[in-house]
């Protein structure tokens, strides 16, 4: 699978607005979008993947707080999904 980051910025919106507007943004332009959640129980997280129709390139929207990465990857949906749709929870350890 190939990734590369192709920005990094802020946003004042929450990482689950965040992905919400970058869902319809890619909706409204008929590309086949995922969104995840509430990714972390301990960060505001949420991701939004999107496929360009008719490839196997991807653009990945993470938002983490108040960060948000864009990423374009190649690669097959599944491995795409699992990879980027994942959560991340903290595990505590005694």
């Amino acid at each position: 699978m190939t990734e590369v980051l192709i920005r990094q910025a802020s946003t004042l919106l929450s990482a689950n607005a965040a992905a919400t507007v970058a869902r319809q943004l890619a909706k409204d332009k008929g590309w086949e979008t995922w969104v995840e959640y509430n990714q972390s129980d301990v960060l505001a997280w949420a991701t939004c993947v999107t496929r360009k129709p008719g490839t196997n390139w991807y653009f990945v929207a993470q938002f983490v707080e108040d960060d948000e990465r864009v990423y374009k990857v190649l690669g097959q949906k599944d491995a795409v999904l699992e990879r980027w749709l994942a959560r991340c929870d903290a595990h505590v350890f005694e």
